[in-house]
């Protein structure tokens, strides 16, 4: 479970670096913060420390909320950098790929937390 989350962060650390072109406009202060906070709860669940698993799954909710927002640019971005506007099977594959990454991510937070006993079973 341990292998799985490092994985899932390492892909949103790509996505959000800055020679991807998943998020062009994306500021740096949210570059830094989210894979940081996840990078924390990869390290909560390695300790056992139910503060950084819980700061991990922040930063998985805020991975997916951006990941809501930004999901379909504006065209004007593509207007003003003289772009072609990309169809809407590519918009739709890179919205469920990337939510799939934030959602298993939070599974993988949640089952390693029931794992190791930093959280109570339901």
């Amino acid at each position: 479970m341990l292998g799985a989350l490092l994985l899932q962060t390492v892909v949103v650390i790509f996505f959000f670096s800055p020679l991807s072109n998943f998020f062009p406009t994306l500021h740096l202060w949210i570059r830094i913060v989210i894979p940081a906070l996840l990078l924390i709860g990869f390290a909560g669940g390695a300790l056992n420390i139910k503060h950084l698993l819980l700061l991990g799954k922040v930063g998985g909710w805020c991975f997916l909320l951006y990941v809501l927002a930004t999901t379909i640019p504006d065209p004007e971005y593509y207007w003003e950098h003289d772009l072609e506007i990309p169809g809407n099977q590519y918009v739709l594959l890179r919205a469920l790929i990337l939510w799939a990454v934030g959602l298993s991510i939070l599974v993988c937070l949640r089952l390693l937390g029931k794992i190791r006993g930093v959280i109570d079973a339901d």
